[in-house]
């Protein structure tokens, strides 16, 4: 079986290390996690899904899952520059023809006019509340952004449950302190966060993931200096390991610096820059369709992260023509 496409990062450290061995870590269907020695997370995907940080894409069989290669955690795997082999006769990948994906944020983007890209940003709002999932804790975020405008608009009725109940207070409060950059109180709120709610990737840390990505894609569309949203991002997810799932944590310390799955690092860019709805619908959509909960999450973390980063530069505007 050949590979497809190997992450950048991946390739990067297969040519550092020369050799890396480890284990199975998690079999799904379209996905084979394994972990070096070291503790570093490498996926295996189905072609069927986007590329996402130090990934190996192959072209999976339609009559075919991970399962099917009887592949079990603790299986150990052999990795170098040219293959990759789990177990004994399980799998073995050619990765001498496999194409580079590069997952760093794609910053040079032209930015539409404000008043597009309020619209883009109210659309991600409206394609949430019509088609999300709201089982995780998607549902606070439209109390949450007229908490940012200040607005008393009366909101729509969302389906809700206990996560959003226990939750709510905490990301609102980490809200508050992201307005007025407490980087100390950051760093405490988000460790009493991180970890919680259903999945794989527990909903708060996908609320997460799009909350980081958008304040970078929000504010380098603004003009705004990079570094103090990365060194606010590193906050966020330091001291993850432990309080966490392994995938998790590893999916928040890439989105930390805006390293993040392909099709929603094409969602953050058409925010910015897309005018053809039904393309930015689409954008959105294949990003809600991710695992039960989790991209409905994603993108809820994202909507506030653009109200967050963008109502406020406008507010500071105004205070500035006063």
């Amino acid at each position: 079986m050949r590979a497809i496409w190997i992450c950048a990062n991946t390739k990067k450290l297969i040519e550092e290390r020369t050799e890396l061995m480890g284990s199975v870590h998690s079999v799904f269907n379209r996905t084979c996690n394994i972990i070096t020695d070291d503790d570093l997370l490498i996926t295996i995907i189905s072609s069927q899904i986007p590329n996402t940080p130090r990934s190996i894409s192959i072209n999976l069989p339609e009559d075919q899952n991970f399962h099917s290669f009887g592949l079990q955690k603790g299986i150990p795997f052999i990795l170098n520059e040219t293959a990759i082999t789990v177990g004994i006769d399980h799998l073995k990948i050619d990765l001498s023809k496999a194409k580079i994906w590069d997952p760093n944020p794609i910053l040079d983007f032209k930015g539409l006019g404000e008043d597009i890209v309020f619209q883009n940003i109210e659309l991600l709002k409206r394609v949430l509340v019509d088609r999300g999932n709201f089982n995780g804790i998607a549902p606070i975020f439209l109390e949450i952004s007229n908490y940012l405008q200040d607005s008393h608009e009366e909101l729509e009725e969302l389906q809700t449950n206990h996560y959003c109940s226990f939750i709510y207070s905490k990301i609102q409060k980490l809200i508050e302190l992201l307005i007025e950059e407490n980087i100390e109180g950051i760093s405490i709120m988000a460790k009493q966060i991180i970890g919680f709610g259903p999945g794989l990737t527990p909903s708060t840390d996908d609320f997460l993931t799009g909350l980081m990505v958008s304040m970078l894609y929000a504010r380098k569309y603004s003009g705004l200096d990079l570094s103090r949203v990365y060194k606010i991002n590193r906050v966020i997810v330091d001291g993850t390991v432990y309080r966490t799932t392994k995938v998790s944590s590893e999916m928040l310390q890439f989105a930390s610096t805006g390293k993040v799955a392909d099709h929603i690092r094409k969602l953050m860019i058409s925010l910015f820059s897309e005018k053809d709805k039904k393309q930015l619908i689409r954008n959105i959509c294949s990003v809600i369709e991710t695992g039960e909960t989790s991209g409905s999450d994603l993108i809820a973390g994202a909507y506030i992260g653009c109200i967050l980063t963008l109502y406020n530069r406008k507010e500071s505007k105004k205070l500035k023509c006063i």
